[in-house]
Formats: structure tokens, sequence, C-alpha cells
């Protein structure tokens, strides 16, 4: 009886198993950190409670009365799970490059979780730019985006202003942080995001470097020098996932509370394919969800690559 392959045994795919799944706890997506996991969203579909502005009324020298009456459901939100699938197959005379698939220096290991995690940022982005789903049972009616959510192309310093397309300045950015805190939004109890694009980060190092005393320059240089203290308050997030639109690039600016994400769920498969004159596929599964659970701390900035930074 012929020897059944290391990388067809049972203890060798468990060896793999593991060594993913360590790969994916010790690597992280870039949005990895920005929304709040939720560990009882296990089912498909999960559907959360939209509130009112809930606010104390004072009762200083009052006798007897009934309680102050709120009303904490204001309707519904949901979010859905979704479900990839990635694969490879090895001819039989290449499926030696497998033995090391248990290894952390592993190609095909580095490579599906380099993809795994490209498809996390993928979900998280379109849940921060899409319609949320509510309305009536069962709650996956289209909702329009809140005006407020959209910082425009042309926006110029102030509200009201417009003019030209500009880049991502400093405007934009103040005019989003600014929409959050009219919102109520206390900005020093959240962690503030900002996702931009490797041109728009570009274009910040041209903007530090041509306009050296300009303030926003010298915090662009301050970020590049130490990107870990984040730029006006803000963690900064490099991604080649952003939307473009019309030729205008949409960056955001959000907070961690903002989303609310599943468990990761990820598994992995190595099976001889007899009908492929016996190559091995290793193929990996993995489902996550990512809904935005309040608008007014998400914000779409529209950026034009050509355009002027303003100081």
């Amino acid at each position: 009886m012929a020897e059944t392959l290391l990388y067809l045994q049972s203890h060798f795919r468990e060896q793999v198993k593991d060594a993913f799944e360590e790969r994916i706890q010790q690597t992280k997506s870039k949005f990895a950190d920005a929304g709040i996991i939720d560990p009882d969203w296990q089912a498909d579909q999960i559907v959360v409670r939209e509130r009112g502005t809930l606010s104390f009324v004072e009762t200083t020298g009052q006798r007897g009365g009934r309680t102050q009456q709120g009303e904490f459901q204001a309707g519904f939100r949901s979010g859905f799970r979704r479900y990839f699938e990635c694969g490879l197959v090895f001819d039989k005379n290449d499926a030696k490059k497998l033995y090391t698939a248990n290894r952390p220096d592993s190609e095909v290991q580095t490579d599906m979780v380099s993809a795994w995690h490209r498809a996390i940022d993928d979900v998280f982005i379109e849940a921060a730019q899409a319609q949320s789903l509510g309305g009536e049972h069962p709650y996956i009616t289209p909702q329009a985006l809140p005006g407020t959510m959209t910082i425009a192309v042309d926006f110029q310093r102030l509200p009201g202003q417009s003019g030209s397309n500009t880049g991502f300045t400093i405007f934009k950015i103040q005019e989003a942080l600014t929409r959050m805190e009219v919102a109520d939004v206390d900005l020093d109890q959240e962690m503030a995001c900002i996702a931009i694009s490797p041109e728009m980060k570009q274009s910040w190092i041209v903007y530090s470097q041509s306009a050296v005393n300009d303030v926003f320059a010298k915090m662009v240089t301050e970020w590049r020098m130490n990107p870990s203290q984040g730029l006006l308050g803000c963690k900064v997030i490099v991604t080649n996932k952003l939307k473009t639109i019309s030729g205008n690039k949409r960056a955001l600016i959000f907070t961690k509370r903002a989303f609310k994400l599943s468990p990761l769920n990820f598994d992995i498969k190595i099976d001889e394919l007899p009908g492929e004159r016996h190559a091995t596929q290793i193929a990996a599964y993995g489902d996550v969800g990512c809904v935005r659970r309040y608008d007014e701390l998400t914000k779409l900035v529209m950026v034009d690559p050509a355009g002027a930074m303003l100081n």
C-alpha cells in the first residue's frame, strides 16, 4: 500500500490550520482595530436597536410626579456576515511546496493571510460608505446617507465656501471633526481614525516639503517622523482600498465606536484532486461581518488627487 503523502496526512493538516490561525492572530488587517468586535454576532444577520438622544432632566426641588420617560428603541439597523474563499491548486510536480505550509515563513501562508486581511479591509470600507439597512422587518431596506456625512470635494476653509476642487486639506479634516462635535460626540473619549490612499499620503509629503512653514505641513512632518502619534488626534491608516467616484477619491474619518464587527471565522482544507491529475489543492474559507453603527461618527471626505492643498 502506498504511503500517504505528508501534506495529506491528518496531523500535517492540523499543523497547517494551526499555523494559519496563529498567523492571523499575530498579524492584523489595516482596519482590525478600527471597530468593536461583538462576540454575540454569530448568526448571518445582526439586528441592533437604534436610539434617540438621551438627556437628563433636572428635578431639583420637585416632589412626587412621574419618572422621566425616554424611548431607547428608535428603529433598527442590520448587518450581515460575508463569506469568502481562496484556493490554490498545485500540480503534482509542484506539490512539494506544500511541505513548508505549516511553517511561519511559508510563502503560501503569507500570501493567503495577506489576501484575507485585504478582504477584511474591503468589508470595513464598504460598510463605512454604504447605505445602512433598516426600516421595517426584516430590516433590510436601504436608508439614505445623512447629508452631514459627506465633505464636498470643493470644500474650502469654512462651511458654505466653495470653489475649485481641493486635495485632502487640514480644513476638510477639521470640518469632519467639527461635525462630530456638533453632534455631541466627545472626541476626547473616542479613538478617531483617518483612512487615506497612498496617493494622498504622497501629496501630504510633497506639501510638507514645499510649504515647510505651514502649520499642517509641520504636522505632517511630525507624523512621518512618528506615525504612532497620529495626526490631529487621529490614527492614520494608509490603504489602497478607498473608492474612486468620478475621478475623486473618498477618504474616511471615523471613530472606532462607529462600527460593529463579527468575530472572524477561518478554516483551511488540503485535498488531493484525482480528477485533476492528482494535483493538490489548499483552500481557505473565512467569514466576517461589519455594520456601521452610528452615522454621526463617520464622515466621507471627497478628495481631488490633483486638487490644491490650500494654506
